[in-house]
């Protein structure tokens, strides 16, 4: 199946209808969303993430925070202390890129420091 007609499978009218089985389609899925629902160099807050994702999952089979991990474990967007960003690898998921937070701030990939 073609990434156009994958699209239009599991997105139809701006919602998620479900995230497909397969790994390539799904990884495919979640980009397209990284990169139509999240602005390059903006900082979102975790409730805005959730309010995208939210609107983007209503009525679908596949809840927002499942979509969120999803696209932090794949690098697709970024976090730190309750801060998202688009990552740098939507390209190619996986690829080296960088990992620093837009103005400077770098990331931990989501983990936390136990050092205060």
């Amino acid at each position: 199946m073609d990434a156009t007609r994958t699209l239009a499978t599991f997105l139809r009218d701006g919602r998620l209808v479900r995230l497909p089985a397969r790994w390539e389609r799904k990884k495919l899925v979640l980009r397209h969303i990284a990169e139509t629902c999240f602005e390059p160099d903006r900082l979102y807050g975790e409730g805005e993430v959730d309010a995208v994702l939210g609107a983007l999952c209503d009525g679908g089979g596949t809840d927002r925070v499942t979509v969120r991990r999803l696209l932090v474990d794949l690098h697709l967007l970024r976090r730190d202390h309750g801060r998202y960003w688009l990552g740098a690898q939507t390209a190619d998921l996986v690829g080296p890129g960088s990992s620093s937070a837009p103005g400077g701030a770098e990331s931990t990939g989501g983990a936390r420091s136990s050092a205060r």
